[in-house]
């Protein structure tokens, strides 16, 4: 995934991996930005499970509910949480309210530009963490292989994501394009709980997914630096 802005949390050369795990999962100083009105309490890894399991939750209620006004409503509020307050308004009705917590869509789940955007999407700040836990020092051949397929995952739901916007984009112009209301339920679905492996029977690379396996790259770093 690749990297971009100008963060507090951005600027970490040389840190070990308990400090990007840190960041990931605990604290992480870009959601918790005076400056910036941010004040989020979790890590990067954990907003970010949590906002695309709102999209999938929106993506759900537009296609059961399946009415015009719902399905409008419900692409306005993914588009909150994908573009972020910053730039949605690119994306709805001139003079469109923000339709979901403005605290919580601060910060977008993709990075719409990477040169300007202040903070950086969740996506952006993801891989960075990530980047730097492959670089950071003493880490080992099974770790770095855990990592990559964790970032391989993510951007796989960034790729989701772009798609998710795109259905969202449609349905908010016309609630009644039912083939962007099956995309958009299909993306957000595979986005959260990953898509299906028929060889397994398992859900593998959604948003639960890389939450669980950074959750298990926390445990295994914490015991071997206390062994």
């Amino acid at each position: 995934m690749p990297m971009g802005g100008n963060d507090s949390s951005m600027n970490m050369s040389g840190k070990t991996q308990l400090d990007h795990l840190r960041h990931l999962l605990y604290q992480d100083p870009t959601l918790q930005n005076k400056d910036l009105n941010i004040n989020l309490q979790g890590g990067v890894a954990f907003w970010f499970h949590q906002n695309l399991q709102r999209v999938m939750m929106q993506a759900k209620d537009a296609r059961d509910k399946n009415n015009v006004n719902t399905t409008k409503n419900d692409a306005i509020k993914i588009l909150d949480y994908i573009d972020g307050t910053q730039y949605v308004s690119r994306d709805v009705p001139p003079k469109t309210k923000i339709l979901v917590d403005s605290k919580i869509a601060r910060i977008a789940l993709l990075t719409l530009d990477s040169e300007h955007e202040k903070p950086t999407g969740f996506d952006r700040l993801m891989g960075h963490h990530l980047t730097g836990l492959i670089e950071a020092p003493a880490i080992t051949a099974d770790e770095k292989q855990q990592i990559n397929q964790v970032n391989a995952a993510l951007n796989r739901i960034v790729d989701m994501l772009g798609q998710i916007h795109n259905d969202a984009t449609k349905l908010v112009a016309n609630p009644n394009d039912t083939n962007s209301l099956d995309d958009l339920y299909t993306q957000s679905t595979n986005a959260y709980y990953g898509q299906f492996d028929s060889a397994t029977g398992d859900r593998t690379g959604g948003a639960i997914w890389i939450y669980d396996h950074i959750q298990h790259l926390s445990s295994f770093t914490v015991k071997k630096y206390g062994a």
